[in-house]
């Protein structure tokens, strides 16, 4: 027997822990989330009974769940010249949603297990549809957040690595 799910394989927030988007030649690094999400379900599946019970799945849509991340407001998000094409920039997501066309992007998150023996990264990357980005400033806070909220649409890989 041997043990899974140690103290040590822990991952943690701030030991080069990552969340990038896919753009612009190359993955580029959200430098301040604060909060990420990433919910793959089978809500968007019809299940149907056949006579012996067993379960039949139906995809309704390419929806595979959802996702959601807070990044503070910088004024990196709202871009300089041509960031309505930029996926990282707020003005790409919030045109394109204003066009009836949310943005399809991929995006990877990292998490770094640093007293790990074994390999220390966990990865996860996905495409999703940008489905809403409000601005949202709390009254007793003095910055604001983008509130990225998404159609997961593609899950993988997800993998455990040594860089």
């Amino acid at each position: 027997m041997s043990s899974f799910n140690q103290s040590a394989d822990r991952t943690f927030v701030y030991e080069n822990s990552i969340f990038q988007i896919d753009g612009f030649g190359g993955f580029r690094t959200l430098g301040f989330v604060k909060n990420w999400n990433f919910t793959p379900n089978m809500s968007d599946f019809d299940i149907d009974r056949i006579d012996s019970a067993a379960p039949i799945f139906t995809k309704k849509s390419d929806i595979l769940g959802t996702f959601s991340f807070d990044t503070v407001s910088t004024v990196d998000l709202y871009g300089a010249g041509g960031s309505e094409t930029n996926p990282v920039t707020y003005a790409f997501w919030a045109s394109q949603i204003a066009l009836g066309e949310p943005p399809t992007i991929t995006f990877l998150v990292k998490m770094n297990a640093p007293k790990s023996s074994g390999d220390k990264f966990g990865k996860i990357q996905f495409s999703g549809r940008v489905m809403s980005c409000p601005v949202v400033r709390l009254a007793n806070t003095g910055t604001q957040t983008v509130s990225v909220n998404g159609e997961i649409t593609e899950i993988g890989p997800i993998t455990r690595t040594a860089t």
